[in-house]
């Protein structure tokens, strides 16, 4: 152990100027064990034996017994450091411990050998692989005695002991400063540390109250604009409801001004003759119907979409038991006295509840109307049972009078002999056009179709005397002759071919009824129309004026008008 420690030292310390060997020779270390004496010497060669010493190095120390090593070391102090230094910073640790190594000055030398050194000799495992100058003994040129040698290793160990113990004392010192600077500077990383994370969770506080702020502030604006904006519209609709209010007051001022010029008009009209046809009255008449639909509409129609649904459920079980009765119809007066029966009992369930009834009466008319327009367009003959059923629901139900004439009149304003021109979109549209599935106006042939079928039922129904026994035709023969009246006193310009085939419908229905009835000035009128209307127009080759004439003429050549064949008991 000890040879280890000093050949340590003589490499760090030692000097090539405190060396006197002989760069030329090679150097021999004294054999250790129990070399043989007749052993022969050898040389070690310097590039090969492991125990050869360059010239440049240290001469090694004698050899030193093991007790006398152990000796000198008890008081050698264990070099530790402490174990509080953090390992967290072992790499800064490690090069701070490295430069105090670097500044201890371990300055201990060794003294030089005298000249008197013992001879030290070497053996070569195989002599014979070398010539025989090589094998020459080199002596050392100092010699030195054994217990002088022992007396200065125990003086430099003793020296060396001596240094490293105030090195120690340095180091250990220099060590703890260490120790609390690490501790220093962690304590300051970690107060650091926390420093930053309460910046931190101080920053986002204040960033979140600042956020909540804005959100509030965001809030409390939009709500003072909000009520503005309310504020706002409540005065404006405060300010168009008094100008509402204002207007309303000046239109009906003006609509009972031009109602009482009207009224003056009509009394000088009537006044004038009593059997002039009035067509403002007639057109005024035409417009209240027309807002009856509206008003069917918004206070049955409209409003039975917004019940619930077990009223929804029995209004359209009713719909549908009703809508099949009307094809039930035949030339039986049985079968029509069955299906009046039936209806009769369907309508009357319904009765507790007026809208649901009104509802009913509403689609009832509609169901009327929509058969004559289908139905009695092509066969013209069954218009009498329908009319029948009709007229025996109108008595009946007294309600389903207003509702029927209202939906007669939207869709054939001729029944009460209104006309005006159809030259624009709102002119089709009162004279009953309809447009179809592509939104064009249907053809004139099919206008022309559902008008004749409307004109006959409404024509037929006012030549039948009751269907309930003790009351009377509400739309009696007076009707007809209203009707027919009306298109003859049309302007010619407003005439058109539908004209006359609304005429040549009533004809075929109730022109031999209404010659019994009212005789010869029944006559008067159905020449009238069959010759001079016919006449004043015939440059224009209406088919139904055609047609009409047609029908005039045979009556006169046979003097018999053909009638709609009378139903089976």
């Amino acid at each position: 152990m000890f040879a280890f420690r000093y050949s340590l030292d003589d490499i760090l310390n030692s000097d090539s100027d405190d060396e006197f060997v002989d760069a030329e020779k090679p150097v021999l270390n004294e054999a250790q064990g129990d070399a043989s004496p007749s052993s022969q010497p050898a040389v070690l060669h310097h590039t090969v034996s492991p125990v050869l010493r360059s010239p440049q190095s240290s001469p090694l120390p004698p050899t030193v017994s093991q007790e006398e090593v152990t000796n000198n070391l008890m008081g050698v102090p264990d070099l530790k450091l402490s174990a509080d230094t953090d390992s967290s910073n072992g790499e800064e640790e490690e090069e701070n411990i490295q430069t105090i190594m670097a500044s201890l000055q371990l300055n201990a030398k060794l003294p030089r050998f005298s000249d008197k050194q013992s001879r030290l000799v070497v053996y070569h495992p195989e002599p014979e692989k070398y010539t025989e100058s090589e094998n020459q003994i080199v002596q050392s040129s100092q010699s030195v005695s054994p217990s002088h040698e022992t007396s200065q290793t125990k003086d430099i160990i003793s020296e060396l002991i001596s240094s490293v113990g105030s090195n120690f004392e340095q180091l250990q010192t220099h060590n703890q400063r260490l120790v609390n600077t690490v501790l220093a500077e962690k304590k300051a990383k970690e107060e650091e540390r926390l420093r930053r994370i309460e910046e931190e969770r101080k920053r986002k506080e204040a960033e979140e109250k600042r956020i909540r702020e804005e959100e509030e502030r965001k809030r409390k604006e939009i709500e003072a604009q909000k009520k503005a904006a309310e504020e706002r519209a409540r005065q404006e609709k405060l300010k168009q409801e008094e100008e509402a209010k204002k207007k309303d007051a000046a239109e009906k001022l003006a609509k009972a001004k031009k109602a009482e010029a009207k009224k003056k008009e009509e009394e000088l009209a009537a006044s004038r003759g009593k059997y002039i046809t009035n067509f403002t009255n007639i057109e005024k008449t035409f417009m209240q119907y027309k807002e009856q639909i509206a008003t069917i509409k918004r206070e049955i129609v409209e409003p039975v979409k917004k019940l619930d649904k077990e009223q929804k459920n029995l209004v359209a079980r009713h719909k549908r038991k009703i809508n099949p009765k009307f094809g039930q119809l035949t030339n039986s007066n049985q079968q029509l006295q069955s299906v009046a029966n039936e209806l009769q009992i369907l309508i009357q369930q319904t009765a507790s509840n007026t809208l649901i009834y009104k509802w009913i009466l509403n689609f009832t008319a509609k169901a009327i109307v929509h058969q004559a327009e289908n139905e009695v367009r092509v066969k013209p003959e069954s218009a009498l049972p329908l009319a029948k059923l009709a007229l025996y629901l109108i008595q009946t139900f007294p309600d389903l009078k207003p509702l029927l004439m209202a939906r007669f009149v939207k869709k054939c304003p001729f029944v009460i002999g209104f006309t005006c021109s159809i030259e624009t979109e709102q002119g089709r549209t009162n004279m009953g056009w309809k447009r179809n599935s592509d939104d064009k106006w249907e053809l004139s042939t099919s206008y022309d179709e559902r008008i004749s079928g409307m004109m006959t039922l409404f024509a037929v129904i006012t030549r039948l005397d009751t269907m309930v026994p003790g009351q009377t035709n509400p739309w009696s023969f007076e009707y007809s002759w209203m009707l027919v009246a009306r298109i003859c006193n049309t302007p010619l310009d407003l005439l058109t071919n539908v004209h006359f085939v609304a005429l040549g419908a009533w004809w075929d229905a109730t022109a031999h009824q209404f010659l019994q009835k009212y005789g010869n000035q029944g006559a008067k009128l159905l020449r009238l129309l069959g010759d001079q209307l016919t006449s004043a127009v015939a440059d224009r080759k209406y088919v139904g004026a055609a047609r009409l004439r047609i029908l005039m003429e045979d009556w006169v050549s046979t003097n018999n008008i053909t009638a709609f064949q009378e139903m089976d008991p």
